[in-house]
């Protein structure tokens, strides 16, 4: 069993977490999200459960990116959101912005 141990390391596109998930990501062949999903996701919890809190995992319907949350087991409440929901909403609204220019451009 493999556990990510860098996660309030480096920051940012040149962390060393950041490239090997962007290479993972890339690889010919590499699981889909819900195929990663399935077999981590029962890790994480078991991770998870003895500190109080869950994981989630869904996709986000306006701009189809996966989200991850981490709530606290008693209370369900989002303690964390990955991405934030301002950001899932300026992808949103990007993406509207990016299809009225193409509109108007054809």
């Amino acid at each position: 069993m493999s556990v990510v141990t860098d996660v309030c390391g480096f920051r940012g596109e040149d962390a060393p977490a950041a490239q090997a998930a962007k290479r993972s990501v890339e690889a010919p062949g590499a699981p889909k999200v819900s195929e990663w999903q399935e077999k981590h996701q029962a890790q994480l919890e078991a991770l998870l459960a003895p500190m109080g809190y869950r994981v989630s995992f869904s996709k986000d319907e306006r701009t189809g990116r996966v989200v991850c949350r981490i709530m606290d087991q008693e209370t369900n409440e989002i303690l964390r959101q990955v991405p934030p929901e301002e950001m899932l909403e300026l992808a949103a609204r990007l993406d509207e912005v990016a299809g009225l220019i193409f509109d108007r451009m054809l």
